[in-house]
């Protein structure tokens, strides 16, 4: 029932990020996804067109760790250390794609942000993901991959939106910032 696409992954997500939901209920939704060999955007993306966490930083991270747990499992070969690298690089694209998503709705954030904050510019990101694996850090061209595939989808994502030369413009704009930012 779940994986229905009538299911709104909203309500999935309020329901199996709440605090009284048991972990075991998570890694059981989780189960249900095969991430292995999946580039870690992929897979996260796959599992927020499922279960949208609410804009809640514990909810979030209550998904995000059970996510982490799962995905670094699926690919213990991949470049992540440990399950806290895989969380770190997941929280950092969230805020990524949220700055994005904010910056291509003219900074208006949701009921949330007070303001938009900017792009993290791709030099951040590469330089607190690499942070987020320990003493085997990444190699610089795979946080840049992943960072120019999240900007990527999210543009082509605005570009399809329906008034779509309002969102190439806008779109054009927060690709000519981002690493002003």
């Amino acid at each position: 029932v779940l994986f229905d696409d009538r299911v709104n992954p909203e309500a999935v997500g309020r329901l199996l990020c709440a605090s009284s939901t048991d972990a075991e209920v998570r890694d059981e939704f989780l189960a249900c996804f095969d991430f292995a060999g999946e580039a870690l955007e992929d897979a996260y993306r796959s599992l927020a067109t499922r279960c949208l966490p609410p804009a809640d930083r514990h909810a979030v991270r209550r998904l995000v760790a059970a996510f982490a747990a799962r995905y670094y499992v699926a690919n213990l070969e991949g470049p992540f250390a440990s399950e806290h690298a895989v969380k770190s690089v997941t929280l950092l694209l969230i805020v990524l794609h949220g700055s994005l998503e904010s910056k291509l709705r003219g900074g208006k954030g949701g009921k949330h942000r007070k303001e938009a904050k900017g792009v993290m510019s791709k030099s951040t990101f590469v330089e607190r993901g690499t942070a987020a694996n320990g003493l085997d850090g990444f190699p610089t061209d795979f946080l840049e991959d992943m960072y120019d595939a999240v900007v990527m989808t999210t543009l082509e994502a605005a570009a399809d939106s329906s008034d779509e030369e309002e969102a190439h413009l806008a779109a054009e704009e927060a690709a000519a910032g981002l690493d002003e930012e």
